[in-house]
């Protein structure tokens, strides 16, 4: 059972990108210019790590619940297009990141 739920929280990737490409048409490269297809790459992109780091629950450190629920958020927000979505999910990301550079990094001692 364990390396099921392993499993479904490392895949949950594969599980979201058909929806990415529903939502966003030029990835697929629809009615495409490089401006656009590279700023929805870049936030596709950040969106699948930050739905895979909340499921797994590392980050750039181990996650608290907080930091988990600000990061799943945060890539389902990215999943869809538009800049107040994507802005609010990079922040997210942000606020996520600030926090977990601010808590001490676990040694190998402890």
């Amino acid at each position: 059972m364990k390396t099921g739920v392993t499993a479904v929280k490392l895949a949950i990737g594969a599980f979201i990108i058909p929806y990415v490409f529903v939502y966003n048409p030029i990835l697929v490269m629809v009615d495409v210019n490089l401006p656009e297809l590279a700023m929805a790459l870049a936030f596709a992109l950040l969106g699948m790590m930050a739905i895979s780091s909340a499921l797994i629950g590392y980050f750039i450190r181990p996650s608290s619940l907080l930091e988990r629920a600000m990061l799943l958020a945060a890539g389902l927000t990215m999943v869809m297009p538009g800049m107040i979505s994507s802005g609010s999910g990079l922040a997210l990301i942000a606020v996520s990141y600030l926090l977990q550079r601010q808590r001490p990094a676990l040694t190998a001692a402890a």
